[in-house]
């Protein structure tokens, strides 16, 4: 390996671990609750959070339910304050200070109409999330709602690391998809699309490029060990 490329490789380690370890994860408690309409943002820890299209809500599950003027059927299983995206909704996160980060994690799961539960067992589509990577490509990754309950209710989901962890973020938002007669995913689909999201875990670039850096030492490595044989 040339002396450039070690010096690039060994400085982007250096400032990843001079860096605190930040990933902080957005519970949306502490927040005001209350609704956001298309363009308004809020802040929590690292995170700037943006409602695009439909509605945004960020409260607990009594904000909903009978006489709350919000008959919805949230998760079962959210604890205290969370994102609930509405009418076709979708969340927007990046950093406040604009660097790249990566995503360790987070709970999501369906909102339903009272009047309009689904049947036991039936899935009623996925939970979407795009994004724009570091590279410059962008893309989607996809998670089922799982199927409902006896009563017709869905719960809290958890994605881990895997497979996000592969991957560096500069922007991803979330949005539900909900199927229709031929079992594709449909977005948007007539304000059917709404899903509850809490307890995302950004975490912050400087620690990504160490990953990115370690990789491509080993990659390196490999390469000429390969050459030499």
């Amino acid at each position: 390996m040339n002396s450039r490329l070690w010096q690039n490789v060994l400085g982007a380690m250096g400032i990843a671990l001079a860096a605190p370890v930040m990933a902080l994860s957005v519970n949306f408690e502490g927040l005001a609750p209350g609704f956001f309409f298309p363009g308004e943002s809020v802040v929590q820890g690292i995170a700037t959070l943006t409602t695009q299209n439909g509605i945004g809500v960020i409260d607990t599950a009594a904000a909903f339910g009978p006489g709350t003027g919000l008959d919805l059927a949230v998760p079962l299983g959210t604890q205290g304050q969370f994102y609930s995206g509405l009418n076709d909704g979708a969340l927007t996160l990046t950093l406040v200070d604009g660097k790249p980060f990566q995503i360790r994690g987070f709970d999501f799961g369906f909102i339903s109409p009272l009047s309009n539960l689904y049947n036991p067992g039936e899935v009623p589509g996925a939970l979407v999330m795009s994004f724009d990577a570091l590279d410059g490509t962008g893309g989607s990754m996809t998670w089922s709602f799982g199927g409902a309950d006896s009563g017709g209710r869905f719960s809290m989901n958890q994605v881990g690391v895997s497979p996000l962890y592969s991957t560096v973020f500069t922007r991803v938002s979330f949005f539900a998809c909900t199927f229709d007669a031929n079992l594709s995913c449909v977005a948007p689909n007539n304000n059917f699309n709404q899903f509850a999201i809490d307890n995302i875990i950004p975490e912050p670039g400087s620690l990504a490029l160490a990953a990115l850096a370690l990789g491509l030492v080993g990659g390196l490595r490999k390469r000429r060990s390969q050459q030499a044989g």
